[in-house]
């Protein structure tokens, strides 16, 4: 079983990897470093016990303390580096503040003030402007231990109550970060655990425990954070039609007053939120607006905001594409994000499958299924690490591939499975459609000749409730249109095409 340093070296890129090495080795004066000798074992042995490396490192099981001391060497030389790349390569306001206020330190401990001063002073405007208030806090500490009027203007006293009122705004910062860990737990069992829960209830409740309503939208960084912990509760509850216009008038409202300036990683978190609530709201032209705004920002932000953000927009916009009738572009996007080093697990996955069901909408059922089984993970670690949510519906969609392919005992088989295995969560309010899709599916099976009767189309339309097609799931409406299509023999992805359009 892997322990926790080769959990710790395996997380590093190869790249990382790489550079380590060479930082390990800066001091030239050492021939040998038994400590880059164990770090290339783990690096190549991704699960191996200790007598094995005591064996390969020293030649005999009985070196345990020598073992002990590299392993403590090693560690802090990771520790070191990774502290020292993230500190070279964080290009935040925030990063730049913490590495101006060591500076600043570091001034006035060798009587260089008027250079101090100068610092802090810049450090405080830049904090002022993005809010960032438990930086100003310390800058408001290191002003009011070395207070000289010859370098401030106010009052020891009122710099004194600029700190108090400074405290107030980072504990409103610091309420609204519990209250987002509260709805964050619960959203993890919507997620996870796929319950249903009423979040709206939960959030007020806990913003009134907070006594937060009042200040909440004088600040745009707290309007930006609640924003963020609202999107999650319309995530999970799938009310994107509600969310529109409310995440366009904020970000309208954050962006005026200039909040964004110093943080483009958030300006692009918005904007991608946006884009994705229009792509589920089926307006896929002004989407693509919001996603060509989200590339520009792309340009100004560093390395490590570009490679969380770039597969989002990819995915956002290959989807927009897709439904906009130019699947081959669909494809063609999602073939190109699969090939990029830098993708998390989440967005490779997400890639993987809305893949395969671009080349099912082509009628390449073969590419699609083979597509899919390249996941290579289990229904138990999708659960843990992606959601049941996601699970299922990767479930459904293999049902509806083996039936295509003319599998229908295999097909049938897996509902039954499924049906066995997901019996409490296919009975709750949010689940009930699929339960319905696959007794239709069932059904398919079952009487292939009365698939495009007149009593089938009944049974489809009688058996699922709809609501106005501008607030339906987009997602539900495609599964819809799949039946649609095998009741009138007609192409799956024109009958989508032509179902969505509002």
């Amino acid at each position: 079983m892997k322990d926790d340093l080769q959990a710790i070296i395996h997380s590093l890129s190869s790249l990382e990897q790489k550079e380590f090495r060479q930082f390990i080795q800066r001091n030239r004066f050492k021939n040998s470093r038994i400590d880059l000798d164990l770090f290339d074992l783990f690096v190549e042995e991704r699960d191996i016990d200790n007598g094995e490396v005591l064996l390969k490192l020293y030649g005999d099981d009985q070196q345990k303390n020598a073992y002990h001391s590299v392993r403590k060497r090693l560690i802090k030389h990771i520790n070191e580096f990774i502290y020292l790349r993230q500190i070279d390569s964080d290009e935040s306001l925030d990063a730049e503040i913490s590495k101006n206020l060591i500076l600043v330190r570091h001034l006035f401990a060798h009587n260089l003030t008027k250079l101090a001063w100068k610092n802090l002073k810049k450090s405080e405007r830049l904090a002022e402007q993005a809010e960032l208030n438990v930086q100003l806090q310390l800058i408001y500490d290191l002003q009011i231990e070395h207070f000289d009027t010859a370098y401030v203007q106010s009052s020891l006293d009122d710099l004194v109550k600029k700190r108090m009122q400074i405290a107030l705004l980072a504990d409103d910062d610091q309420k609204l970060k519990i209250v987002g860990s509260f709805v964050k737990q619960e959203l993890a069992k919507v997620k996870i655990q796929a319950v249903d829960l009423d979040l709206e209830r939960i959030l007020d409740l806990l913003l009134n425990t907070f006594e937060m309503n009042d200040t909440l939208f004088r600040r745009p960084k707290l309007r930006y954070n609640f924003m963020l912990i609202a999107r999650g509760i319309i995530l999970a509850n799938k009310a994107f039609y509600s969310f529109e216009e409310y995440a366009i008038q904020n970000y309208d409202k954050i962006n005026a007053s200039g909040y964004f300036e110093a943080k483009p990683s958030y300006r692009l978190n918005i904007l991608y939120i946006i884009a994705h609530t229009l792509y589920r709201n089926k307006k896929f032209d002004k989407a693509i607006e919001y996603l060509q705004e989200m590339e520009t920002t792309l340009t100004q932000v560093n390395k490590g905001v570009f490679n969380r953000f770039n597969p989002k927009y990819h995915l956002l916009l290959a989807a927009c594409e897709n439904f906009n009738g130019s699947i081959e572009n669909a494809i063609e996007i999602l073939e190109t994000l699969n090939t990029f080093k830098s993708i998390g697990k989440e967005d490779e996955l997400n890639a993987r499958l809305n893949l395969s069901i671009y080349h099912f909408q082509n009628n390449d059922f073969k590419t699609a299924n083979r597509t899919l089984q390249l996941m290579g993970k289990t229904d138990h670690w999708l659960d843990k690490n992606i959601g049941v949510e996601w699970r299922v519906k990767k479930n459904l969609i293999e049902i509806i591939y083996q039936y295509e392919l003319g599998n229908y005992e295999i097909a049938f088989d897996r509902i039954l499975a499924m049906e066995r295995s997901q019996k409490d969560l296919l009975v709750t309010e949010k689940y009930r459609r699929i339960s319905v899709f696959l007794n239709l599916l069932k059904f398919m099976i079952d009487h292939p000749n009365d698939i495009t009767s007149e009593a089938f189309y009944n049974k489809v339309e009688t058996s699922i409730d709809w609501i106005e097609k501008e607030k339906e799931d987009l997602q539900a409406m495609g599964y819809y249109a799949w039946l649609k299509a095998k009741m009138s023999s007609a192409n799956f992805y024109d009958v989508m095409l032509g179902l969505i359009k509002v």
